[in-house]
């Protein structure tokens, strides 16, 4: 390994660390709870439910439970490593979402600083809240952008892999 790849390495190995410790933060969606819930009932049936089994105002009706997989998955891990588990898994995911971003930023060279800077900063504004409710407004718009950003990087990323 030249000391040039190296370095790059060594680069892309502190931005992944330091994104994981800005993406390992507790839960805060209110709908945790009946993911959770979703995800148990799926396990202890081994179907997907077609009808809302929960609610007081629309049991029985209707409902598309098109986040299944995840609802499992994430069950499995509160089941399995309760809240740590979902913290570690979330920041996985999220940290692979935004170094993915990062790998399809064009090198250009000696100028990868402004990949992580962007990178970094991506991440900064998809922090969830810090009481302060412009700014979690902002954060939500742009977590909203940060997701249109990360999928089609993910798909480009997987087309290019696709290609080779």
């Amino acid at each position: 390994m030249t000391f040039l790849a190296s370095r790059r390495a060594l680069f892309a190995g502190i931005l992944f660390l330091g994104l994981l410790a800005m993406t390992a933060r507790p839960a805060t969606d209110p709908d945790l709870w009946w993911h959770l819930r979703t995800g148990q009932w799926i396990v202890q049936t081994g179907h997907v439910p077609h009808t809302d089994p929960f609610s007081f105002t629309r049991v029985g009706h209707a409902w598309v439970a098109h986040e299944w997989l995840s609802e499992v998955v994430f069950y499995e891990l509160w089941k399995h490593g309760g809240a740590a588990a979902l913290i570690v898994f979330s920041a996985l995911i999220t940290t692979l979402g935004f170094m993915l971003l990062y790998m399809r930023c064009p090198p250009r060279e000696g100028k990868r600083h402004w990949a992580v800077a962007a990178t970094a900063l991506g991440a900064l504004a998809a922090d969830p809240d810090d009481g302060d409710a412009l700014a979690t407004a902002a954060r939500a718009r742009a977590r909203r952008a940060c997701t249109a950003v990360s999928s089609p990087s993910t798909l480009g990323a997987a087309a290019s892999a696709w290609r080779r």
